[in-house]
């Protein structure tokens, strides 16, 4: 009878080991043929990115975002599955990679057009004025600046005065994508310029230099001296001041504005051989 025991307990035994086997062998093969159908399916031609559409561009070629695009989107991820595929592509790598290829992007949102397409919606950098290099010269190359005191883009070559050009410390190289000064630098001045237009005095170009001052340059040739910490608020206040108290010929006199004293401020006449404080 033990014997008889025994030899049940390992034929039970052994068809509890080859079931085990069998199963393990069939999850195997099927998580194989799973794999293999994965790899099927995102490798089908049908979901390979092959189209690109932009939308809110204003100088952006559609040919270069589309080339950009697809380009970073060649090769394949462990050699087997592309990297173009509309299921798994790079989204957030690809959306760097624009913003780097296109500094004047601010903005930029990427999702599915179908099945092997991608819609790119960008909002483009505002510009506020022109950086054209640390002094002026008589040959420049110009560039796009935003709010922010960005430089995003090469400007074409412009004519007239119809946007005010900055001169300052050149930035790391390549200068696209720095800043040429801190943005609160930037912003205050520009509330400077602001009103300078403001009050008819036409300004024409701003040159910061080392010392952490800068100069507003007239249309007139003359120019206004202010420094980097000095509350714009407060300087406004006092250049409307100023000019309130001048006559237009006086003004045409002008030789420059130094308002970097707080509340005195000192200016000189062309005709003039001393600083006058009013």
């Amino acid at each position: 009878m033990k014997i008889s025991t025994l030899s049940h307990r390992e034929d039970y035994v052994k068809k509890k080991r080859k079931e085990k086997i069998r199963r393990a062998v069939f999850f195997c093969v099927l998580c194989i043929l799973l794999c293999i159908g994965v790899v099927y399916l995102l490798r089908r031609p049908s979901l390979r990115i092959d189209t690109v559409t932009l939308s809110g561009q204003l100088l952006v070629d559609p040919q270069e975002m589309t080339k950009t695009t697809l380009d970073f989107l060649e090769g394949s991820y462990v050699y087997i599955i592309p990297k173009n595929n509309s299921i798994v592509y790079p989204k957030q790598a690809l959306v760097e990679h624009i913003r780097n290829v296109f500094p004047r992007i601010e903005e930029i949102t990427i999702s599915r057009d179908g099945l092997s397409g991608l819609a790119i919606a960008i909002k483009e950098r505002g510009f506020e004025a022109l950086w054209c290099g640390p002094e002026p010269r008589t040959e420049e190359v110009c560039y796009f600046v935003d709010s922010n005191a960005v430089i995003f883009a090469e400007a074409p070559q412009f004519s007239g005065d119809a946007y005010t050009v900055y001169y300052g410390p050149v930035p790391e190289e390549p200068v696209v994508g720095h800043q040429f000064v801190p943005s609160t630098v930037f912003q205050n001045t520009q509330a400077i310029v602001e009103q300078a237009k403001k009050l008819k005095l036409f300004p024409r170009k701003v040159v910061f230099d080392q010392s952490g001052d800068y100069k507003v340059f007239l249309y007139t040739g003359a120019y206004v001296v202010v420094s980097t910490k000095d509350d714009p608020q407060e300087v406004n206040r006092h250049l409307a001041l100023l000019v309130n108290t001048l006559s237009d010929r006086q003004l045409q006199d002008l030789d420059y504005i130094d308002m970097r004293f707080g509340n005195k401020l000192f200016y000189k006449f062309k005709s003039a051989s001393t600083d006058t404080t009013p």
